[in-house]
């Protein structure tokens, strides 16, 4: 009987996290923030032409903003676009 209740309450509990995670995804957040735009565009970038934004081939380092970012991320971002 607790297994099946262990059971009913976990799959209670991600129904309900997801319920919460997809109501009014198309209004929040508002839009973007600055950092993410630009990475979604160096990704574009890198994908369209294997150059960051500033024109640097495959960069170590990505510049923006006056930021530096780590590569990472970025190149992990080109697989979906």
């Amino acid at each position: 009987m607790k297994k099946n209740f262990n059971k009913i309450l976990l799959v209670l509990i991600l129904f309900f996290s997801f319920l919460v995670r997809i109501y009014s995804l198309e209004k929040i957040p508002p839009s973007l923030n600055w950092d993410e735009v630009s990475h979604g565009y160096n990704a574009y970038s890198i994908i369209k032409t294997g150059k960051d934004e500033w024109g640097i081939t495959l960069p170590l380092i990505f510049r923006a903003y006056g930021d530096y970012k780590l590569p990472f991320y970025i190149y992990l971002t080109t697989i979906p676009v």
